[in-house]
């Protein structure tokens, strides 16, 4: 059985046992390490950022850091894992309050992608680059967190399908590929906003293209 240090290290402790001094220190030195790594990215910039400088900054050695992280994308993705498990709920919060006003599939599908679209904002353009990066890098497996802020969601199937149940949506393409489509769409937006010297709105940029686009979903 492994040791409560080592589940600590791998982040996932999950002892009932009370921790020993040497499991809070470790604890301690995780957590450091960990927001000072945040804090050099908020200020400088993720890619500014080196281990070297992160270990320099909170008092340890490169052995330190690697014994608790495997690298900067995990530091960042457990960074925003709070944002991207808690998002299921979030959404779902708000499409249940699009479906009380007796609101269209296609207005809920407009109030999904607009609460998306403020909560990658609000996770930020580095993280998203970071996201990609991972993502179509060699040996790509994804994390919780980096897995949830890239994948179509199954809501968005779900209220496709009920658009179309309705007759609000065409049925000419399966809920799938709409579904699809729209992922495509967002992955596009969100792609420019990563690219350099692409300086907008990610919001107003991403209510623009997909008023376009709903409008299109429309069942004529």
């Amino acid at each position: 059985m492994e040791s409560v240090s080592v589940r600590q290290r791998k982040g996932t402790v999950m002892s009932t046992k009370p921790p020993t001094s040497r499991d809070i220190q470790a604890q301690e030195s995780r957590r450091k390490i960990f927001e000072t790594a945040v804090e050099l990215f908020d200020r400088k910039g993720y890619d500014n950022v080196s281990i070297a400088e992160i270990c320099e900054k909170a008092g340890f050695s490169a052995g330190a850091f690697y014994y608790y992280f495997e690298s900067k994308e995990q530091v960042l993705a457990e960074r925003y894992l709070p944002f991207a498990l808690a998002s299921d709920a979030f959404f779902k919060e708000i499409l249940g309050r699009a479906q009380k006003e007796n609101k269209s599939s296609v207005d809920q599908l407009a109030a999904f992608i607009n609460t998306f679209l403020e909560y990658m904002n609000d996770v930020g353009v580095d993280a998203l680059k970071t996201a990609y990066r991972l993502q179509i890098g060699p040996g790509f497996k994804a994390s919780p967190g980096t897995a949830a802020l890239l994948k179509p969601h199954d809501i968005v199937e779900k209220i496709v399908e009920e658009g179309q149940k309705a007759g609000e949506i065409r049925t000419d393409m399966s809920a799938a590929e709409i579904t699809e489509s729209l992922y495509s769409c967002v992955v596009g937006v969100l792609y420019s906003w990563c690219l350099p010297n692409m300086s907008f709105d990610l919001r107003e940029a991403g209510r623009k293209c997909f008023e376009l686009v709903l409008e299109g979903l429309r069942k004529r």
